[in-house]
């Protein structure tokens, strides 16, 4: 297990072209960094659970939201994510994030741990959607990816246009 600590740096990013991108999850804390790649719905759910426990817990006034910073290479552990727990720890007042590799035990150690304040975590909600919108367009009926080909929308039941790619 890979423990952070309390992370300097939180960032998320995607590498390669709209429709054919992979996700990753990078921090850094005290002298350690991680490179987890994780799926798109991974990512922006991640997001969402950070923003919800945020919510719960209330940001102070004195902690404004951060942006993300960069995370140094080489990375100490670089793997696929399986599964993510979130949750908050009394002892340091803290959110802590549990990363656990493709096929690992939950219930076993993760593969690496690390603490952010709600302000990192704001910071890192607000860049996961910049990361998950800069991907391909959607409909806007169904919400379906468009591609390079015509998209036949369930919800026109057929009798919608054929929509094309947007550009």
């Amino acid at each position: 297990m890979l423990d952070l600590g309390a992370v300097a740096a939180l960032a998320a990013d995607a590498i390669g072209e709209p429709g054919h991108r992979t996700f990753r999850l990078l921090a850094a804390g005290g002298a350690a960094s991680t490179c987890a790649w994780l799926e798109k719905e991974q990512l922006h759910a991640l997001a969402a659970a950070c923003q919800q426990l945020v919510a719960r817990l209330g940001v102070r006034g004195d902690e404004q939201e951060s942006e993300p910073s960069s995370v140094p290479e080489p990375y100490d552990a670089e793997f696929q994510i399986g599964a993510i727990t979130i949750g908050y720890e009394e002892a340091s007042g803290l959110p802590v994030i549990l990363l656990y590799e493709t096929d690992a035990d939950t219930d076993g150690p993760p593969t690496v741990r690390f603490q952010a304040t709600g302000a990192q975590l704001l910071g890192f909600s607000r860049q996961v959607e910049r990361v998950v919108r800069a991907g391909r367009p959607h409909c806007p009926l169904c919400d379906m990816p468009l591609g390079d080909e015509p998209h036949a929308c369930p919800r026109a039941n057929g009798h919608g246009k054929m929509l094309g790619p947007l550009r």
